[in-house]
């Protein structure tokens, strides 16, 4: 009966730690789309079709979004005992590394938008640390 307990509470906290890590993915997703969608709409590249804006964003996100996650994913999970306004003043720089592919575009919206990006998913939106040191296993 207890082991059945221990069992219990171990899969409730993986299934909790697991939302937090799905919860910060879809969060950088959204506003990774969001940001690109703005650029598409709002500030078009010389004689590129929105269509072809996003097909570009979608490469990128596999320049900036992956290192950004893995990043986040896997800080998130290491830190546990890190304050979380200094775990995030720590992850601002490397975050802001990974938006460099943008610094060549033909217009000045994509970088600042997609630095906004990555400043808002760091300092505001990011789920941190995804381990918090308070949690307790719950019997």
């Amino acid at each position: 009966m207890l082991m059945q307990d221990a069992q219990q509470a171990a899969s409730r906290g993986a299934r909790r730690v697991w939302g937090r890590i799905g919860r910060c993915v879809l969060t950088y997703l959204l506003l990774y789309v969001t940001a690109w969608l703005i650029i598409a709409l709002l500030f078009p590249w010389e004689g590129e079709s929105f269509a072809k804006v996003m097909a570009t964003s979608l490469i990128l996100l596999g320049f900036i979004g992956t290192p950004t996650l893995c990043l986040a994913i896997c800080a998130g999970l290491a830190h546990r005992k890190m304050e979380p306004r200094r775990f995030r003043g720590a992850l601002v720089a490397p975050m802001l590394v990974f938006a460099w592919p943008v610094l060549a575009s033909s217009t000045a919206a994509a970088p600042l938008l997609q630095v906004m990006v990555q400043l808002a998913f760091v300092c505001f939106l990011m789920p941190a640390p995804l381990l918090p040191e308070k949690w307790k296993v719950q019997a």
